[in-house]
């Protein structure tokens, strides 16, 4: 199995900003500052035993942030009744619940060799950073000796294409898209004749781009379902991976578009854009155990390497507010 990046280490006092664990944690640090402060506030008040009220206001201050209700309860759950030498003790209680949590479903993208191509489909809403995921991937893929391929498989849009084709351009990537003189061809046929090549070829790797769709368009979500049963005719075990992008700043949103596209494509891994730009990150303390969802990367920034693993004990730690990387860049 070939990763994408190292595993990174637990979240340790200290670690260089420029690191990518140091950036993820001042990405995640920007994103959820809001429930780190909010929780100094409330446990500043006693230490002695966690009050209900306490652990109430808590709750509150992680719903505020996107976090839902039951993973909230669950979480402060974990120090109600208990005594703390400090703040930061009572923090690191919740941290460590946090991470529990986030653990079982940590699972850095990787690729499996095999004598058939690497096919991966990845699906989303419109804007959610589709098709500069699978440039990011494809930069970490192709320094690892990988020979990568492109389907444009968004064929309403021209400028989906387009896109494609320059970020294929900057990468050396070709790219399979549509030669019917400007009609909409079937993404389904694209994908199809993609997958087809790939095999002849004897690609590594081969990315499908869909079009952005509403999870709850039924028309393009069966479009989605059809490139799916069309890759299946050439061989059963394709997509050997599906990932589902989500916009970080989607919030509570994100469970219902991850509930819809779970019916569609099969056992989707997600990825998580424009983590650093948002307020609502703590719905990822709740997504995966709702819905199995293992997390694959998560997108720190808009340049070809801010996309890498994700770190259950980085995100926890920065989550409540604890120790942040001490080395300026």
């Amino acid at each position: 199995m070939t990763k994408i990046t190292e595993t990174t280490k637990p979240a340790e006092q200290g670690e260089p900003k420029n690191s990518w664990l140091g950036r993820l944690r001042m990405a995640i640090k920007r994103s959820v500052g809001g429930i780190g402060a909010g929780l100094q506030e409330i446990l500043s008040t006693n230490l002695d035993k966690i009050t209900q009220e306490q652990v109430e206001d808590m709750q509150d201050v992680l719903i505020q942030s996107d976090v839902n209700f039951s993973v909230a309860k669950s979480i402060c759950a974990a120090i109600k009744g208990k005594s703390f030498e400090s703040i930061d003790d009572a923090k690191k209680a919740l941290a460590d619940k946090i991470a529990s949590m986030l653990v079982p479903y940590n699972k850095p993208f990787a690729i499996e060799k095999a004598d058939i191509p690497y096919v991966i489909i990845l699906a989303g809403v419109n804007g959610s950073g589709k098709t500069t995921t699978i440039a990011k991937l494809t930069h970490q893929l192709i320094t690892q000796q990988n020979s990568v391929e492109w389907a444009a498989c968004d064929t309403f849009r021209a400028a989906a294409v387009d896109q494609m084709q320059v970020w294929a351009d900057r990468l050396g990537v070709h790219v399979y898209k549509s030669e019917n003189d400007g009609k909409k061809a079937e993404p389904a046929a694209v994908a199809f004749k993609a997958v087809k090549q790939a095999f002849d070829k004897k690609t590594d790797v081969l990315f499908i781009d869909t079009a952005g769709r509403l999870h709850n368009n039924d028309q393009l979500m069966q479009e989605l379902a059809k490139i799916v049963r069309t890759i299946r005719k050439i061989d059963e075990r394709l997509p050997q991976q599906s990932i589902l992008v989500l916009d970080g700043s989607t919030g509570q949103n994100a469970n219902q578009q991850v509930e819809g596209f779970k019916k569609i494509i099969p056992n989707p891994n997600i990825v998580v854009t424009k983590l650093d730009g948002t307020a609502k990150a703590g719905f990822l303390v709740g997504i995966c155990e709702t819905f199995s969802v293992n997390i694959a990367a998560v997108g720190i920034g808009e340049r070809i390497k801010d996309l890498g693993d994700f770190d259950p004990n980085a995100f926890a730690a920065s989550v409540v507010g604890l120790g942040l990387p001490a080395t300026e860049e």
